[in-house]
């Protein structure tokens, strides 16, 4: 213990306490460290409570000091911490990592997605997003060409990429009219409609930006007589026609799955399926296997990791 501590400078000790203190044998950090909260408490003028108090502020001087005393161990420069800097590592996964043989970042790096994603812990969807994060893939779907022919004796260079999985490209098959339509929904949008004050009263706004919507009334009101600058008044002129209505800018009719059992009563043909947020990478690679056997499209999907000869 440093002789620089004095009793005084314990929690709820004061000049009198520390002199009680003294007197009955326990001037020293060290005679309060040996001493037990009964024998302290014993002492006038110190409470129960106080003495336990002075007990744990004696154990934590001593936990502040005694780790400066004692040699410092060496710090290894190449450290597995770095793992954890990659996205979707958790200290599980890292040690999963470490545990198959991956001692550093470079390991990962000349590693295939296959191998990764055989690693407990590790989706193929995960593998790919560890390899998009330590950059060795390139997320842009597109290759650079090469400059000079290659020679017959020579193969290929292989290049890799992440491409989406579950028919991304896929679109239903519409009328001309459906077409148009659905182009003229996405080119005009719909106002935001908002409530007659409603920035002015905070429990009439449902967000920030929104509030919910009420027709507006009063003879003066601006809104009711359609004045500009006021907002727009919801009218039946803003219904999106009935033939595109619900549907997904590609022309699907947006479903949203949580599990593999429903994609059972999805049409490939009309429909495309959202994963949802709350769905695991476990789970979400089932969904998408599932989707690319019967042809349906996802709407979020992951990517896979392709080699392009």
């Amino acid at each position: 213990m440093s002789d620089n501590l004095k009793l005084t400078d314990l929690p709820g000790v004061g000049p009198s306490k520390a002199q009680a203190l003294e007197e009955a044998g326990f001037g020293t950090i060290e005679a309060l460290q040996a001493a037990g909260v009964t024998d302290l408490a014993a002492v006038s003028g110190i409470s129960e409570n106080l003495a336990e108090k002075i007990k744990e502020a004696v154990q934590i001087l001593e936990q502040e000091i005694s780790p400066a005393d004692a040699p410092s161990e060496p710090v290894p420069t190449d450290s597995n911490d770095d793992f954890l800097s990659i996205s979707g590592i958790t200290p599980t996964r890292a040690d999963s990592l470490r545990a198959a043989g991956f001692k550093t970042i470079a390991d990962i790096t000349n590693a295939s997605q296959d191998e990764l994603s055989s690693i407990e812990g590790i989706s193929t969807a995960l593998a790919a997003r560890i390899k998009a994060s330590i950059g060795d893939i390139d997320l842009e779907e597109k290759v650079t060409p090469p400059t000079k022919p290659p020679v017959e004796d020579t193969p290929d260079p292989t290049t890799v990429e992440l491409r989406p999985r579950g028919h991304v490209g896929k679109i239903p098959e519409l009328g001309p009219k459906d077409k148009r339509l659905l182009a003229q929904k996405q080119r005009e949008g719909k106002p935001t409609f908002n409530r007659q004050d409603g920035h002015m009263k905070k429990r009439l706004t449902k967000n920030k930006h929104k509030s919910v919507w009420r027709r507006p009334r009063g003879t003066h009101s601006k809104q009711r007589r359609r004045r500009g600058g006021h907002g727009e008044v919801v009218r039946a002129g803003y219904r999106t026609p009935v033939s595109v209505r619900g549907l997904h800018a590609s022309g699907f009719k947006e479903v949203h799955v949580h599990r593999p059992e429903d994609l059972s009563d999805i049409d490939p043909a009309i429909e495309a399926i959202r994963i949802a947020a709350s769905v695991g990478n476990r789970k979400r690679e089932r969904i998408e296997d599932i989707a690319e056997e019967n042809g349906i499209r996802v709407l979020n999907p992951s990517y896979e990791e392709v080699s392009l000869q």
